[in-house]
């Protein structure tokens, strides 16, 4: 039987606070109204510590020229002390920030879609291998469409939004995050009718991301053939680990990775 992940999603910004240097973690709903819950370093090695299968940091200080060599840094940093997979996204505009980022030991590194950019995913590719590129679908439904992206949106019915994912796959990716955006922080469950339609045509790992708030909703999102769930609020507000959650969902009968 295939073993699932739970990654432990990370937002990070520069800290707010004048007394402290770094970046740190916050919590959000809907991708906005950031809230601080603690240092980037320590984060990771909680969750680190707590078995996490993989870690994801997203850096919400983006910009459109090169990644902040400051959070390179912080990152190479957190490398050091941690054995734990790392994905990181956010502010990845060219093939010299993915390989910054790889160059101090990112695993994996992460491409929104909302700016669809098959070159650059291509590029890093060719690179560094399928395994080291994750497309992250950030969206919104209304009435009957996808609409991807936060500010600028991109409008998709069903039939155009499976022709995004087999372009997705054609430029090389290895795997793709769904993250709803107007799920993010509810703790209402996870979308699961786009998690089946991006699986209906999907050929590469899909993680299913935002709304996760009971068992329930991670037993659903894996029987439904989600190969991972990324979470923030959960593990950070709800006195949660992935430690925590993966005895429990080896008691309902799915089977994560060791």
């Amino acid at each position: 039987m295939l073993k699932r992940r739970l990654i432990p999603r990370f937002l990070a910004r520069n800290s707010t606070s004048a007394s402290k240097n770094g970046f740190e973690v916050c919590v959000s709903q809907n991708y906005s109204n950031l809230k601080m819950i603690g240092s980037l370093k320590s984060q990771l090695r909680i969750c680190e510590s707590n078995k996490a299968d993989e870690l994801l940091v997203v850096n919400t200080t983006k910009s459109l020229g090169a990644i902040d060599p400051e959070f390179i840094k912080e990152i190479a940093e957190s490398i050091q002390i941690l054995s734990t997979p790392i994905m990181v996204g956010g502010g990845i505009n060219s093939l010299d920030d993915a390989s910054a980022l790889v160059a101090v030991g990112v695993d994996k590194i992460l491409c929104g879609v909302s700016r669809f950019n098959p070159e650059l995913y291509t590029e890093i590719v060719n690179c560094f291998g399928s395994q080291a590129l994750t497309i992250s679908i950030d969206y919104t439904i209304s009435e009957n469409s996808i609409l991807i992206g936060s500010s600028t949106k991109t409008v998709h019915d069903a039939e155009s939004f499976r022709s995004l994912i087999r372009r997705i796959e054609e430029s090389g990716a290895g795997e793709i995050i769904l993250n709803r955006i107007d799920y993010d922080g509810t703790k209402q469950g996870l979308d699961l009718e786009t998690l089946h339609l991006v699986l209906s045509c999907a050929s590469v790992p899909v993680i299913a991301s935002a709304g996760a708030g009971k068992l329930e909703h991670f037993v659903s999102a894996f029987e439904a053939g989600a190969d991972g769930v990324a979470v923030g609020t959960y593990f950070a507000k709800m006195d949660q680990s992935p430690l925590q959650l993966r005895s429990r969902l080896f008691n309902a009968g799915v089977r994560i990775r060791a």
